[in-house]
């Protein structure tokens, strides 16, 4: 078919220009009348029905341009799934239809922990429904929009997870063709599940509709996709070298005010390295990123599995502790990191297999300390009381208040102009948080960036002057973010330990069973403060304030551990009566599981054990709180 236009020749069932991007004139003469399907077409599911006879509608998830999605119960199953219901223009479309049930064949095949399992096509009347394993959690558009950029680690932690799925998708000869974040899911462990393999053949040989609008996401599309091209593997790989370039940067490639001038793009502007947006990326890496997106698809990693070791290189070439944190376990939008330590490791066998494979997955709570840090109970008259806070605790107030205030100065934007002042200020408060190796390292990657900008300035170079200034700012405000969060933990530790002078004094001679749990509780706070995780610290001294406050009123062990059930029973019933949308189910099981732990060491009469648990439980029910708070969200 000839385009109108330019007199190009195009495919006969073209239905645009692959030269100049005008509309192609249609043959009409087979459409026919479809109001009365369309009448019986199910467009919406309402919560409670039954759809299909066997799946009952819990809630609806969402909705794009291929249809609604529902959260239901499969009665036959007799499990949770998810159902995507079809809009009417792919329902009737029956050579679409046709080519996905085929496809299904092999997508069901796919079995692999970062695939999303496909289950089924089904047909209800005129209404066409896609039935596919539910899983909790966010997709990927939102975590990187809540997120911003994601660090080095995580991202590439996720591509990993990603190419390692689709490495075993395209050796089963199943290509996705719509790879992009919303189709990828981030569960309560932090790992990427790949939604909807095969679904795309629904629409991949129609991206353009006959009035020109684009079906599908043209940001991730690739050039061959645009050119309406047979798509292979190597489409994976160019999207996910966009996904890869978003996450670490917070924008895609390329952008445009239309589908249309995107997708050109996609054909004849070369992306920009990701470097210039993002300096902290490896050079490596960038360099993983554009053979991605090489327009040539030759010129791409020819297969996935070349990309996963890639991949797996850059990752392995990364700082432990930065790798760790990547593999980290997203708890809502905070990660706990406090870990507690049992007096008395007596834990039946069943319980033991059971925490454990929760703990592996999830937090690192009940994680045996070595020898040598173990709390022992030890009960006797000459058990001595809390040492004096020393100075340096003392005066940490003052000192974040100073460091604080001196920071300020720097942020100013009329000091950012005297680099001299600004560089002898950022070494003054180097000398005040050396002791403090979190804001240590974020204060010397600001002070280097001020070296760069006197640097920049002498060689003239004002444009990266500029640039070097703006990071340096930037990484001073990511320290001033620290300290504020660092003087809340001071904060919340001072109030602790007000608490428990009251209680030793009420108590000078005998330190009973709450006091004794709640002192060695401390060390886990601060081994937080010491990984920067100060939501956690804050969270867990202000547990133990009420621990020690509870320890006054307690003439026995027996009545301490009644007022800790007490005080853990309350926190259950303010968690049971919020949004339960906003709670994180995996936290909530967790508490729920070192409830009846606490209960079963009761009952052996383990109390130390027991009061541990209820504190650890009152921990996690706490950061529920805060976690479904609207103002913390």
């Amino acid at each position: 078919m000839k385009c109108p236009q330019c007199q190009t020749d195009n495919l006969p069932d073209s239905r645009f220009c692959h030269k100049c991007a005008t509309p192609l004139p249609q043959d009409t003469s087979n459409i026919i009348s479809l109001t009365e399907s369309f009448q019986a077409y199910i467009r919406e599911l309402s919560r409670g029905t039954v759809f299909a006879g066997r799946y009952e509608v819990i809630e609806e998830l969402g909705k794009g341009g291929m249809g609604r999605v529902y959260r239901v119960f499969d009665q036959k199953l007799q499990e949770v799934v998810a159902l995507k219901l079809l809009n009417p223009e792919i329902s009737f479309n029956s050579k679409a239809v046709d080519r996905f049930r085929n496809e299904l064949r092999f997508a069901r095949k796919i079995s692999h922990r970062n695939v999303v399992k496909l289950y089924d096509l089904g047909e209800e009347g005129f209404t066409h429904y896609i039935t596919m394993e539910h899983v909790d959690g966010e997709n990927l558009k939102r975590f990187i929009k809540r997120s911003g950029q994601l660090t080095p680690a995580k991202a590439v932690h996720l591509a990993l997870q990603v190419s390692e799925g689709l490495t075993e998708a395209h050796h089963l000869g199943v290509v996705h063709r719509d790879l992009k974040p919303q189709n990828i899911m981030i569960d309560p462990e932090g790992n990427a599940r790949v939604l909807d393999f095969g679904i795309a053949r629904f629409t991949d040989s129609e991206p353009l509709t006959a009035s020109g609008v684009m079906i599908g996401t043209p940001e991730y599309m690739s050039p061959e996709q645009i050119d309406m091209k047979e798509v292979d593997a190597r489409t994976d790989i160019y999207a996910l070298g966009i996904i890869l370039f978003e996450m670490l940067t917070g924008r895609v490639p390329f952008e445009g005010e239309t589908p249309i001038s995107i997708a050109l793009q996609h054909k004849s502007r070369p992306p920009r390295n990701p470097r210039e947006l993002n300096p902290q990326i490896d050079p490596a890496l960038a360099g993983i990123i554009l053979k991605c997106l090489e327009k040539d698809r030759g010129r791409r990693y020819q297969t996935a599995k070349d990309l996963t070791a890639d991949l797996s290189r850059v990752l392995q070439g990364m700082p432990t502790t930065e790798v760790n944190a990547a593999k980290r376990a997203s708890a809502g939008s905070r990660e706990i990191t406090v870990t507690f330590r049992l007096r008395k490791l007596l834990i039946p066998g069943l319980v033991v297999l059971v925490l454990g494979a929760a703990v592996a997955a999830r937090f690192l709570f009940f994680k045996p300390a070595a020898p040598a840090k173990s709390h022992v109970v030890v009960r006797s008259e000459s058990v001595p009381g809390p040492p004096p806070a020393p100075s340096r605790e003392r005066s940490e107030s003052g000192l974040w208040s100073r460091l604080s205030g001196e920071a300020k100065k720097y942020i100013n934007p009329d000091e950012l102009s005297k680099m001299k002042d600004a560089q002898y200020v950022m070494e003054s408060l180097k000398k005040v948080v050396m002791s403090d190796p979190g804001l240590s390292q974020s204060l010397d990657r600001a002070i280097e960036k001020t070296k760069e900008v006197k640097k920049h300035e002498e060689e003239g170079r004002l444009d990266l002057a500029q640039q070097s200034r703006r990071e340096s700012q930037t990484q001073m405000q990511e320290l001033m973010r620290l300290v504020a969060q660092r003087q809340e933990v001071q904060s919340a530790k001072d109030d602790m330990h007000r608490a428990k002078a009251l209680a030793e004094q009420a108590s000078p001679s005998r330190k009973n069973l709450l006091f004794l749990v709640a002192h060695g509780e401390e060390s886990s706070a601060e081994d937080a403060v010491l990984q920067n995780d100060f939501s956690g610290a804050k969270t867990l001294y202000g547990v133990l304030k009420k621990v020690y406050r509870l320890s006054q009123g307690c003439p026995n062990d027996q009545a301490c551990l009644k007022a800790l059930q007490g005080y853990t029973a309350g926190l259950v019933r303010e968690v049971n009566s919020l949004d339960r949308r906003r709670i994180d189910p995996w936290t909530y099981d967790f508490a729920g599981e070192i409830i009846r732990q606490a209960e079963a060491f009761h009952g052996q009469k383990q109390l130390e054990n027991a009061a541990a648990s209820y504190i650890q439980a009152a921990f996690l029910y706490e950061k529920i709180k805060e976690q479904a708070s609207p103002l913390t969200n």
